[in-house]
């Protein structure tokens, strides 16, 4: 079987690609030994190379990408999709693999196109605990946070509207993060989802930034719905229903 594993970045996918591939799902290769704080861990390069060149991004442009809003896949660009999955096919006959890579979230609906049978985990958090890992900390620069806050909340709202629209397509199971962190029968849950037991890899260290008030981003929140119809607080509540179905 095939493990798809969404979520915005800094939302968890880190932890369950970990898990997932030291519980015998290969999620890549010739991954660096590196800390919860480091990025593209347990990533499988190949579709974090390609997401990129689809996306026309930088690997430090995590808030000012997007997808377009048509989007057609040239004969070149869905060749090289299709290599990927044949080479992993290849590759791990008769054994389960996956990959993860924040960026599918908004390039899935183009991987579904070459993609066999596969499942979907979806892994979620609430803004108010990503936020802090992206605003400016310092004073000198402050006065970025609100267009900083408005750039991350638009970002997430795209990220997890993805999400949303994988599950719904496929065989799938979505988490909230904080949940996880705490919940043992959630682990259980996501074991009997892959059908085989997998190795506990939460850590204290990992569960922080927690929910908080902060100016920017409610201010970014209350625009974003007047300006663009956006409700961050309607789709945490698809992302809910989602993970209840």
């Amino acid at each position: 079987m095939i493990y798809i594993v969404l979520g915005m970045h800094k939302s968890g996918t880190t932890l369950l690609s970990t898990m997932l591939h030291k519980s015998g799902i290969n999620m890549g290769e010739g991954f660096s030994v590196g800390t919860y704080d480091t990025g593209n861990q347990y990533e499988r390069d190949e579709v974090y190379q390609l997401n990129l060149k689809l996306l026309g991004s930088k690997d430090d442009q995590t808030l000012k990408l997007k997808a377009p809003a048509n989007w057609m896949l040239s004969v070149s660009e869905k060749n090289e999709m299709q290599e990927v999955v044949d080479c992993c096919e290849e590759k791990y006959e008769g054994i389960d693999w996956g990959a993860k890579e924040p960026r599918t979230c908004l390039t899935y609906k183009l991987w579904q196109e070459v993609l066999p049978k596969h499942k979907v985990i979806g892994i979620f958090r609430r803004p108010e605990q990503i936020w802090p890992r992206y605003r400016w900390k310092g004073w000198r620069r402050r006065y970025v946070n609100l267009y900083w806050a408005w750039l991350f909340l638009n970002r997430w709202y795209e990220y997890n509207e993805g999400l949303i629209d994988a599950v719904n397509e496929n065989e799938s199971i979505v988490i909230e993060y904080q949940e996880f962190m705490t919940d043992g029968a959630l682990l259980d849950q996501l074991s009997v989802f892959t059908g085989r037991k997998l190795l506990d890899e939460r850590r204290a260290s990992m569960h922080r930034s927690k929910k908080g008030y902060d100016a920017p981003l409610f201010i970014a929140k209350y625009l974003l719905l007047i300006f663009k119809g956006r409700s961050v607080d309607r789709l945490i509540d698809r992302l809910y229903s989602a993970k209840a179905g």
